[in-house]
Formats: C-alpha cells, structure tokens, sequence
C-alpha cells in the first residue's frame, strides 16, 4: 500500500513492526516504550523476551478481530453464531493479554489484574470514555445468578471464575452498567475465562442478552491497541523535533 494512502494506524503500525517486530533498534524500543510508562518497575528494560511478547499478542489481537462471523440464516442467530462471537472475544483477550503482559513487563506472570490495564489505558491519553452495551437483564437472570451464589452452588466447578471475576460477570448480567475501559477489560476477562474454561455455553449466552457486549469488547481492545501504537509514533516524532 502506497504510503499516502495509509490511516495514522497503518503507518504508526508499520513503522513500530520495523523498528521493534523486526529486529532493530533495541534502544530506541526502549526508549519509545519508556515514554508510555506502563512498566510496572521503572529499573526494568525491555529485552526480546517482552518485544517478542508484544509481537505475539499484537498478532493474535489483530488475527481475532479478522475472524469472520457465521451468515445467519433466515434471520435466526443460531448456537454457531454465538459461539463464534464467544470465540473470537477468546482470541481477542488472548492477544490483548499478552500485549499489556509485555508491555508491563511481566509476562510470566497468570492474570492481569484492574491496575494493569489502567496504565495502558492511561498511557494511551483518551480524551473521553467509550460506550458499551447496556446490560439487557433478561427475565430470570437474577434466578440464575442467585442460584450459582448458593451454599450448595460451586462456582468454581461451573463457570471455573474465582469470586472476583464471578462479581464482575454478574454484576453486568443484573444491571451494572461499564462506566469504563477498565471495566470492560474486567469484563471480558471474566466472560473470556467462563467461555475457555467454564460452561457459559452458546445457547446460555444468547439467553443472557450477551450478544451485543460480545460485539463491543473487541472493538475496545482495538480502540486500546491502536490508541497505543499511535501514542508511541507520536511520542517518537516529538522527541526528534
């Protein structure tokens, strides 16, 4: 694609793949990041462990969102379709994931917690809050969540989420609504464990009115990812001036 005719993310894009995906100026990627300040300790540098993260999650994010959905046949959206979306918000966070892992400088470690993701959405300098999906509360829904927050309900052995994650996921489907970029993280962090390691099926997800969230979260791990990559091309300009 000719130069002129790329967007401001294709050629902040471009030009991070060469100088970091690629091989290249390890200082100048340090230098570049270090503007961001998400690193959770300051003394750390980024070695080709944590490019190498970054390159992988950034993959996997952009692959996910590519993914295409199922044709719904006769207007009727069917478990396939659910499951696709339930899927590619998998893929998506697993991606994501990885990235802000990298980006933090912790990659071995097992969950991303609230903090985590707020550096990065800091770093990012969004002028203003994204919208999501209201929870729709379908009827039954509260019975639903009662009965898992039962004495004889194991949480742990149905939806697999700790009591955290568990708390998020239920407090949307009764009527919490996102009020933030991180809360969406939480969100699909929670919906992306009851999916991969649960039993949130498809059939379930579409009873829960969870269509539309599974739309939005995506889109704002695209929002982030790309707000990111831009922020480091404009931090690099200004340093050269």
């Amino acid at each position: 694609m000719l130069e002129a005719k790329k967007t401001p993310f294709q050629r902040s894009h471009s030009w991070w793949a060469k100088i970091a995906y690629g091989a290249g100026d390890l200082k100048l990627v340090n230098q570049c990041l270090k503007t961001l300040g998400c690193v959770k300790d300051k003394r750390k540098q980024y070695d080709h462990n944590l490019i190498s993260g970054m390159a992988r999650g950034d993959a996997l994010l952009r692959g996910a969102l590519l993914m295409p959905m199922p044709k719904i046949k006769g207007g009727k959206k069917n478990a396939a379709y659910f499951r696709a979306l339930q899927w590619r918000l998998v893929a998506c966070y697993g991606g994501f994931e990885i990235l802000i892992k990298s980006l933090r400088g912790k990659i071995s470690e097992n969950e991303l917690r609230g903090e985590d993701f707020l550096s990065v959405i800091n770093a990012c300098g969004f002028k203003k809050e994204s919208s999501f999906a209201e929870p729709s509360n379908p009827k039954g829904v509260e019975k639903w969540v009662s009965t898992l927050q039962s004495k004889d309900s194991n949480i742990e052995d149905f939806l697999l989420l700790n009591k955290y994650d568990f708390e998020v996921l239920s407090g949307w489907l009764t009527g919490n609504q996102l009020s933030s970029r991180k809360d969406a993280c939480l969100l699909a962090k929670a919906i992306r464990n009851a999916t991969a390691h649960g039993f949130l099926s498809p059939s379930k997800t579409k009873e829960l009115g969870m269509e539309q969230i599974l739309q939005d979260l995506p889109k704002a791990f695209r929002e982030i990812h790309e707000a990111l990559i831009n922020k480091l091309y404009s931090n690099y300009n200004r340093q050269r001036k």
